[in-house]
């Protein structure tokens, strides 16, 4: 029994997570880098299709990656992450107008904003604490040269446990869950259509009017002219709602001599 349990201890300690771990950020897969040309950052190498060493201020470094105007590199932390440092600059293959600003983003919130650098300036050094944070976005915002290149030279993530992944990963981590609408309100009944009638009027209900007499006329009567013995036939007027009912119906108020 007393033999047992020192190789239980070391088991223990095997599994646990050692803290202070580092993982540098260009041994991650690169590939998830998001940037203007569209390339793939190489470990090592200035961005973009020109490659060569990073020289930032005329020193040369092997370690980081080189990316190539406007760009963005995920990393899934999930709560494992102390520290990230790094050392950014413009690359000595940009132009001259050249000037790149390098942020950190982690959860949302913007942990560190650099100052504005320019082709030919020394590289400034980033250490920025990541405790609790579950998503890591490394941003260059370039002004001037759209192809400048940004280098993040000897970038490392320290944490405990596992190393943090490129990728998509760190979007599904934050990603709240999904908001559950509530089903639409039923719609009204659509009202009955006035729908017209043959002869122009519509009918109460929806309905065509049905079809029937028109309204009566009077008959004409017989006056007698003031100088003739002959009578005069005058049409007597139509009553005015008689009169209105007709020209609802065929439109046309009729008078006859």
């Amino acid at each position: 029994m007393q033999l047992l349990r020192p190789l239980a201890a070391a088991l223990l300690l095997a599994a646990a997570p050692l803290p202070g771990a580092e993982t540098r950020v260009e041994t991650l897969d690169l590939r998830e880098t998001m940037q203007s040309d569209w390339s793939v950052p190489q470990a090592g190498q200035a961005g973009g299709r020109v490659g060569g060493p990073l020289r930032v201020g005329g020193q040369t470094s092997a370690a980081g990656f080189g990316t190539v105007g406007g760009s963005r590199l995920e990393l899934a932390l999930d709560g494992r992450a102390e520290r990230f440092r790094a050392r950014t600059g413009v690359d000595e293959t940009s132009g001259w107008l050249t000037t790149v600003r390098f942020l950190l983003v982690g959860d949302g919130r913007v942990l560190y904003r650099g100052p504005w650098q320019q082709r030919g300036g020394p590289a400034v050094g980033v250490d920025v604490p990541l405790a609790g944070l579950r998503r890591l976005v490394l941003v260059a915002d370039v002004r001037g040269d759209p192809h400048a290149r940004a280098d993040w030279r000897e970038p490392v993530v320290t944490h405990a446990g596992a190393a943090p992944e490129a990728g998509a990963g760190a979007d599904e981590a934050v990603k709240p869950p999904p908001v559950k609408q509530p089903p639409p309100p039923p719609s009204p009944e659509s009202p009955p259509l006035n729908r017209p009638s043959p002869m122009g009027r519509p009918a109460a209900g929806g309905g065509d009017a049905p079809l029937g007499p028109g309204p009566a006329r009077a008959e004409p009567a017989a006056v007698a002219g003031p100088d003739s013995s002959e009578p005069v036939v005058v049409v007597a007027a139509v009553a005015s709602a008689s009169a209105a009912a007709w020209q609802g119906r065929c439109g046309v108020v009729c008078v006859c001599e």
